[in-house]
């Protein structure tokens, strides 16, 4: 084996236990490019790390919105924007190797009006309040650029306004449990039954804060405690025949009354 074979396997085996370190004497006999070679690529996978932020493409990322209307407990669906209420869009990584997005600029547009004040370097979320009524929508556009000001991609997503909803549901006295009807509720005579009134995507931090006006066959009817809640007793007594009487609510947002919705249930009283 000649010395120069010699010097080459030895620095491999050097290598491959970690160390960095050869003689100067080694570093002389070996081949200068083949040197140049093996430390290149060795430094290459010690210090492997994500594509810089110039590289990232429209495939690593995409839009994700929230709105901060709020929904009752147990409702497994996405609060949903309304009129008046605020949306949060923030591009976000599709893939876990991808880093250097704070790094980038970004430029967003509100239904094809550029928006200055949300623009900027490491602006990856916008929040914009709705002006839109329901049935309606808003388009979000994003212009990303890397940070010599050169556009990489532009990303958009149409975001659709709901209205708030109102639903009346069956409420137990001692235990407080709710169940939606299945069917036109029925009461006898004599008997007591609790009405529970619960807002779907009101702006609003608790349920508390909206107001509820109740109306009972044709009657309003004004609460102030537990004012989401009303009860219906049956008049005890034989009846001649069955009738039904309307129980309805009406649901607003004092802070933005816009902000309203209408519940309603037939409640049939039974002979």
């Amino acid at each position: 084996m000649s010395i120069k074979n010699f010097f080459i396997i030895s620095f491999l085996l050097v290598i491959g236990h970690g160390a960095l370190a050869i003689s100067a004497a080694s570093a002389q006999s070996l081949d200068q490019s083949l040197l140049n070679t093996l430390m290149s690529g060795f430094s290459g996978a010690q210090n492997s790390q994500a594509p810089p932020a110039s590289s990232i493409s429209q495939n690593d990322v995409f839009l994700s919105w929230s709105a901060n209307t709020n929904v009752p407990f147990g409702y497994e669906g996405k609060p949903l924007p309304v009129y008046g209420s605020v949306i949060s869009v923030s591009l976000v990584s599709a893939k876990n190797s991808v880093s250097g997005l704070d790094k980038l600029i970004y430029r967003w547009y509100l239904d094809d009006d550029f928006q200055d004040y949300a623009s900027n370097s490491n602006r990856q979320t916008f929040l914009f309040r709705v002006k839109q009524i329901s049935g309606s929508s808003h388009t979000i556009r994003v212009e990303v650029l890397d940070k010599s000001g050169a556009s990489l991609f532009v990303i958009e997503k149409i975001i659709s306004v709901s209205a708030p909803q109102a639903v009346i549901y069956a409420s137990d006295k001692e235990s407080g449990w709710t169940e939606k009807f299945s069917q036109e509720p029925t009461l006898s005579p004599g008997k007591e039954q609790i009405f529970v009134a619960l807002p779907y995507f009101f702006s609003a931090v608790q349920p508390s804060q909206l107001d509820f006006q109740w109306d009972f066959n044709g009657q309003s009817v004004t609460k102030t405690s537990e004012k989401n809640k009303f009860d219906v007793r049956a008049a005890e007594g034989e009846l001649t025949e069955s009738f039904t009487k309307e129980l309805s609510v009406l649901i607003t947002n004092p802070m933005d009354e816009m902000q309203r919705a209408t519940g309603k249930i037939e409640i049939e009283i039974q002979k």
